[in-house]
């Protein structure tokens, strides 16, 4: 039988391998956390969490992955992959801006998204503060296209995005 695994092991590229055994979170149950994370720790949802998390974990994927707490695990996704293929800290959080911002833009139908850029990026550009601020700018464009309400938007508190944040970090072994 063992002999029977390294031969199979043989003929799978090193890559694979590296693939196969590597941690990878599910994406669908982080969302999830994240999003029940966020609707114990938002005063403005008490006496409702149990209806809400009981809506959060009958969710389609689709849905999930709509949710901010899905771009936050999107963002990190992404960026560890580009990382994982030599891309610099600084080029794949400006590639990620720009997929985001054609993103949002072709979805919605507003070019005025792919206006600015890595110009209005933060100037300590790094992971964590890159997150903060799209997750923020989604929010606010999100709501003043009526898209949101300002109690969901109000959730998203410096301190519950700082807790998000951690989390999915820890889920991702991001330190």
């Amino acid at each position: 039988m063992l002999i029977f695994c390294f031969l199979i092991i043989d003929f799978i590229p090193i890559g694979k391998i590296k693939d196969i055994l590597s941690f990878r979170p599910n994406k669908q149950k982080i969302i999830r956390e994240l999003a029940i994370l966020r609707i114990n720790k938002s005063a403005m949802f008490k006496g409702f969490e149990n209806q809400i998390i009981s809506e959060i974990m009958n969710m389609s994927d689709d849905h999930l992955t709509s949710l901010p707490e899905g771009s936050i695990v999107t963002i990190i996704e992404t960026y560890l992959k580009l990382l994982s293929e030599g891309i610099s800290e600084k080029e794949a959080i400006e590639h990620i801006d720009v997929l985001r911002s054609t993103n949002i833009a072709l979805i919605s139908g507003d070019p005025a998204q792919l206006n600015g850029g890595s110009k209005k990026l933060p100037s300590n550009l790094n992971l964590d503060n890159y997150i903060r601020y799209r997750i923020n700018k989604e929010l606010d464009w999100a709501m003043s296209k009526g898209g949101i309400s300002l109690t969901a938007r109000a959730s998203f508190s410096k301190q519950v995005l700082d807790e998000l944040i951690k989390k999915a970090f820890k889920f991702f072994k991001i330190k």
